[in-house]
């Protein structure tokens, strides 16, 4: 036993002996020279990601159909909306420009983004839909369009942005001619239904309801009431029904009898 005590004794002093020859050197033990400083470590992670965030951006290639357009880290989402929000079909859009505001601000951001609105008059005539299209298709920021309110500015105003690679939606066109696969612009979608659903309807409720089969359309060259009016007839007279007359009138007319003489004269 006390042999083994002198033996294990003598150990420590080796052990002690070279531990004191290892921290006297002018050389870091093996294992510190392996481990870096934790700020050099978490600089070269982020380094790294940086560099890889740039290879990314550098492979990314626009390929979509509609156009792409490019955000820089702090700069905002820009939408724009074109609604009619004055004059007698106001309330029409201001319906419309509210749910777009309270969309916005329920979202808040994307993406770490935050979220800007470009708001338009679009008037509810081809006229102001043109005047707001060439406004906002001058802006490359602007990702979509909310809009338009009334068919008639809808369709000048979906071939300028579409043209400048600008989505479009809209909450309340109806026109046929807007969503038809031969003249719908590639970036135009819209969220109403189409007046081919309610042309008929209306057909349909003057023939077999009313039980009349003479009727007289007209309407005031607008896209909107053309449109709806060509769908009455045509359904009307798949049904069975006789047009007797399809007739046009300046929206702001402010004598309509001698149209409405000769309509008369046809008796729908």
């Amino acid at each position: 036993m006390k042999r083994s005590s002198w033996l294990t004794l003598l150990m420590l002093l080796l052990a002690l002996a070279l531990v004191a020859c290892g921290g006297t050197g002018d050389t870091e033990p093996e294992a510190e020279e392996s481990e870096p400083a934790a700020g050099t470590e978490e600089e070269a992670m982020e380094e790294e990601e940086a560099m890889d965030e740039e290879e990314a951006m550098d492979e990314l290639v626009c390929d979509d159909a509609i156009g792409c357009v490019e955000i820089g880290p702090d700069e905002p989402i820009r939408v724009a909306s074109a609604l009619v929000i004055t004059g007698p079909n106001e309330s029409l859009g201001l319906d419309s420009q509210y749910g777009v505001e309270i969309a916005i601000n329920d979202r808040g951001e994307i993406e770490g983004h935050p979220i800007e609105l470009q708001a338009e008059d679009e008037g509810c005539n081809a006229e102001g839909g043109q005047a707001a299209g060439q406004k906002l298709a001058s802006d490359p920021s602007i990702v979509g369009v909310i809009g338009t309110s009334c068919s008639g500015a809808g369709v000048p105003m979906s071939q300028i942005v579409c043209d400048a690679g600008i989505a479009m939606i809209s909450p309340s066109n109806t026109a046929p001619v807007l969503t038809d696969p031969e003249t719908r612009q590639s970036c135009y979608f819209r969220t109403a239904h189409n007046d081919k659903v309610q042309g008929r309807a209306m057909a349909e409720y003057v023939f077999n309801e009313l039980g009349l089969t003479r009727a007289a359309a007209i309407h005031d060259g607008d896209p909107y009431t053309e449109g709806l009016a060509s769908v009455f007839r045509d359904s009307f007279i798949e049904l069975g029904g006789e047009i007797v007359a399809f007739e046009a009138e300046a929206a702001d007319a402010t004598n309509v009898e001698p149209l409405l003489t000769i309509i008369a004269s046809a008796e729908p």
